[in-house]
């Protein structure tokens, strides 16, 4: 019987046959995502956001094997919308999927499976009413005292009442075992296992029984936990079964900070939109595709195209081309981000000696020195000649040190404190790159005649920084 959003019952067919019927009726929905009218960095956030949690409340009222075959349909159509509204290869390889559905923290693009977390989120949801659960079973099992009377305080309130210990009371235990919510834990419990969360976690009971003994009071945000465990593993299993040193510098560069920033940013306004084109080559670039179908057997420069996807972003041909334009297009952007927050700036001074900064700028308190570099993590030299890339942010650090060798001594001769802004091609920021960018939030604190937040200000600017580098780099 169909209530409150979800059914209940003991025919297990006819609440298959609902739960895929409830998908279907997302047909329309994913119809208007992948609609050429609108644009593909607002239809991966209005899926991640809108489309995925419709089906989160029957993940925690129905269990998992009544919602299986609804979820593989789910998650079908899912992976169908991406691949057709970004033109992406089909079918998609086992990698690619594993990369589109992790969280973007870990390098994913954040289009998570449900029917992956689905033994979760139930086991969390009962958690969370077995002290109601257990009071219910008392109720039937035990006949109230002659002078107990309902109380409307008492019945109105939403606060569960103190649960009544199962284990010693032999008729309630019978009863609550013979219930087929302790059927599906116990299947929870067995998937759980089976997905790698290991048997002597404190947030798993060995059985059922000891599930109402753990969780009888009660017990909230274990979905959460449970579900950031499974996506953990699924990275470290992922992780070890990249053998390629080009594709794990790839994978390990897309889970630093702020590499992810693009896919979460709201294009509210011109400056925050990414172009179909533009959004569709910055998701292959992080899922390991090539950037186009039929490519050639090999580049310009000798360089095997099926083995190095990514060759373009490290192309030596391409250095004093589009690289340079990219180069200058990120130093115009920081400094105008400079001159909004109230700070002065000069690109390329001519008054300097020798090889020069590429800013000089003025804050109230200080002079400083920067010069700007975009690396590519994935490129053979560090990647494999010299293995940098196997430490997040490893390239961007070895460029710093190079950096502040080639400038401190011009920067101590005006004065100055120099800050080398390395960012990497995956869209991660240098260590020195992100204390730059705190530091003109911080002025534009101290100078604004309207200050936003500090933080808020310093996010946008990231985003922006990712955002222009994402077109540059086309």
């Amino acid at each position: 019987m169909p209530t409150l959003s979800g059914i209940i019952g003991f025919d297990t067919q006819v609440m298959v046959d609902w739960c895929l019927a409830q998908v279907n009726l997302h047909d329309r929905l994913f119809g208007a995502i992948i609609h050429p009218s609108l644009p593909s960095q607002s239809a991966l956030l209005i899926l991640r956001m809108s489309a995925l949690p419709r089906l989160d409340y029957l993940t925690r009222v129905l269990p998992p094997s009544v919602l299986n075959a609804a979820m593989v349909s789910f998650d079908a159509m899912v992976l169908q919308s991406v691949i057709r509204k970004l033109q992406l290869p089909s079918p998609l390889s086992d990698e690619a999927q594993s990369l589109l559905r992790l969280p973007i923290r870990m390098g994913g693009c954040g289009i998570r499976s449900l029917l992956s977390v689905a033994p979760a989120a139930y086991f969390g949801a009962v958690a969370i009413a077995a002290p109601f659960i257990l009071n219910t079973i008392n109720l039937f099992t035990h006949a109230p005292p002659e002078d107990a009377s309902p109380s409307l305080s008492s019945a109105s309130s939403s606060s569960p009442p103190p649960p009544p210990s199962p284990l010693s009371f032999p008729l309630a235990l019978t009863l609550l075992y013979s219930l087929p919510i302790s059927r599906h834990l116990s299947d929870c419990i067995t998937n759980l296992k089976q997905v790698g969360i290991p048997s002597s976690s404190p947030l798993l009971p060995p059985n059922t029984p000891d599930f109402w003994v753990l969780y009888g009071n009660g017990k909230r945000g274990l979905q959460k936990r449970l579900s950031q465990i499974i996506h953990t593993l699924s990275y470290d299993d992922l992780r070890l079964k990249t053998r390629d040193p080009l594709a794990k510098a790839q994978f390990i560069a897309c889970g630093v900070k702020h590499s992810g920033s693009w896919l979460n940013t709201v294009p509210s306004s011109p400056e925050l939109f990414l172009m179909d084109a533009h959004f569709a080559l910055a998701v292959r670039l992080r899922l390991g595709l090539p950037p186009q179908e039929k490519l050639p057997l090999e580049c310009k420069c000798g360089a095997v195209l099926k083995t190095d996807p990514a060759h373009f972003l490290s192309c030596k041909l391409l250095k004093r081309t589009i690289v340079t334009a990219r180069h200058d297009m990120l130093v115009r952007q920081i400094a105008s981000f400079v001159r909004s927050a109230g700070g002065s700036v000069f690109i390329e001074p001519k008054y300097l000696e020798g090889k020069r900064a590429d800013a000089q700028i003025y804050f109230t308190s200080d002079i400083s020195l920067m010069d700007v570099q975009v690396t590519h993590p994935a490129a053979p030299y560090y990647a494999i000649s010299t293995n940098i890339a196997s430490t997040p942010l490893g390239t961007a650090r070895s460029r710093e040190i190079a950096k502040h060798s080639k400038y401190d001594k011009q920067a101590k001769s005006e004065g100055a404190s120099f800050y080398p802004f390395v960012m990497e091609t995956y869209g991660g920021l240098g260590k020195e790159a992100s204390v730059f960018v705190q530091k003109i939030g911080k002025l534009h604190a101290e100078t604004s005649s309207f200050p936003i937040n500090r933080n808020t200000f310093t996010t946008k600017m990231v985003k922006l920084l990712v955002l222009r580098y994402r077109r540059g780099m086309h």
